[in-house]
């Protein structure tokens, strides 16, 4: 059985947890991964203090991130946009369309949005 560790994560880390979190992870992970890039400190009473502090950071940036998702959702509601691909006789697509297609569509409407956004 492999000892566990006990870590404050100061950032998301996927398949893991967000920023604030507390998780205890394989020793060998914190060590080699989390602790180096910096992304968790060992959790013990003085980093958990630090923990309040990151949890209404992330508060605070989920607030920002859902009033800019409200204006998005403000700006196309109501728009049809239409991308043109190839297909075969059949109707099947060649391709796919991508989070960047549907990136550029929406520059073409001078709307600005981020890639990471997309969420196909």
């Amino acid at each position: 059985m492999a000892i566990r560790q006990t870590v404050l994560l100061l950032e998301d880390v996927e398949d893991l947890g967000k920023s604030g979190e507390v998780v205890s992870v394989r020793r060998g992970f914190a060590r080699n991964f989390l602790l180096p890039q910096r992304k968790g400190v060992i959790a013990n009473k003085h980093t958990l203090l630090l923990q309040e502090k990151l949890k209404a950071e992330r508060a605070k940036h989920a607030e920002i991130e859902r009033k800019d998702s409200e204006n998005l959702a403000l700006l196309i509601d109501g728009k049809h946009f239409t991308i043109v691909v190839k297909v075969d006789p059949e109707g099947r697509l060649y391709g796919s369309v991508s989070s960047l297609d549907i990136v550029h569509l929406l520059e073409k409407e001078s709307i600005k949005i981020e890639r990471k956004w997309v969420q196909l």
